[in-house]
Order: C-alpha cells, then sequence, then structure tokens
C-alpha cells in the first residue's frame, strides 16, 4: 500500500501542529496586522482633511444659497455699500411689503438683519469654526450680482464664487 504524499515534513503517527506550521502562521498574522494598521495610518488624516474640506463648503454654500434665495428672488431694490468700518454692505428692500433685509460682514462672520416696521433682528449666517476672510459683492449688470467669499476653517481655506440674477429687483452702488 502506497502512503499518500500530504504533508512532507510530518511522520505519519504524529498528531497535531509542527511548531514550523505555528510559526508561520502567526507570521502570515502579523503581518496581516501590520498591513492593516499602516493602512488606517494612511486613512485617518485624509478622512480628517475631507470632513474639514466638506464642512467648509457646506457652510460656503448655506450663505450662499440664503443670499441667493433673498436677494435673487425676494429683494426688488438691492444696494451694495459700505458700513460704517468700511465693510461691503447689501442693502435689500423685499416684495414682502415693510421687510428689508441687509448682509454684513462683522468679525469675520456673515450676518443677515431683518427689519419689518419698527422691529428688526440680527440672524448669524456661520458655523462658530468657519471664518469668511473676504467676501466681495460686484455689480455684473442692472440685475445681476456676483459674489465671492474666501473661507478658513484650521487650515484649510475656498474661494466660492456665485452669480446671482435679481428676478425682481435692480442693483445700484450706494453714493
Amino acid at each position: 500500500m502506497v502512503k499518500p504524499f500530504l504533508h512532507w515534513w510530518k511522520s505519519s503517527k504524529t498528531q497535531g501542529f509542527v511548531l514550523l506550521e505555528l510559526v508561520l502562521s502567526l507570521l502570515i498574522t502579523v503581518l496581516l496586522a501590520i498591513m492593516l494598521l499602516k493602512g488606517l495610518q494612511l486613512l485617518l488624516p485624509s478622512w480628517t482633511k475631507i470632513t474639514q474640506q466638506t464642512s467648509i463648503y457646506n457652510t460656503g454654500h448655506y450663505i450662499l444659497n440664503i443670499l441667493e434665495k433673498n436677494v435673487g428672488y425676494d429683494a426688488v431694490s438691492i444696494t451694495i455699500g459700505k458700513d460704517n468700518k468700511g465693510m461691503q454692505k447689501l442693502f435689500c428692500q423685499t416684495t414682502n411689503g415693510n421687510q428689508n433685509f441687509s448682509f454684513t460682514c462683522e468679525n469675520k462672520r456673515i450676518h443677515k438683519t431683518i427689519t419689518k416696521g419698527s422691529s428688526s433682528g440680527t440672524n448669524p449666517l456661520y458655523t462658530s469654526s468657519c471664518l469668511v476672510e473676504k467676501w466681495t459683492l460686484q455689480k455684473i449688470s442692472n440685475n445681476k450680482l456676483l459674489v465671492e467669499l474666501d473661507l478658513k476653517q484650521d487650515r484649510e481655506s475656498c474661494k466660492l464664487t456665485r452669480l446671482i440674477t435679481c428676478m425682481n429687483g435692480s442693483i445700484v452702488y450706494e453714493s
């Protein structure tokens, strides 16, 4: 009778693992663990950067969407001027009766002030960690406004631009 050639290092009478098998399996496990840890080490900084970039872009798009809704659809008269600190200010008279609103950049953050009759209130349009480094308003035509935001959060920064078409009004510069 011929014995099958299954394991050349084992005798047919011994049961269990040989020390060589045990060492090889431990070596393979250690190598797989090292590869997994190196992969995670590369993944975590990328994940953090993507999370920060997503946060800053979401904040910028939120600000631009509010501006587009209020200026593009609700305003009948848009005035670009300067506030008492020399920063650009956007003042809008709305289609909604005696309600007006203005957008200003104070302390590197955008604020929307709503005035209705004799009462007014200010709403922040920002997240606490995202700063507006620069905000520019430029009249392109009688009904088109170019808005540029330079935002910064931690070590990440981005520049967002949006062309807003004013459906119900016209844009003027404050004299």
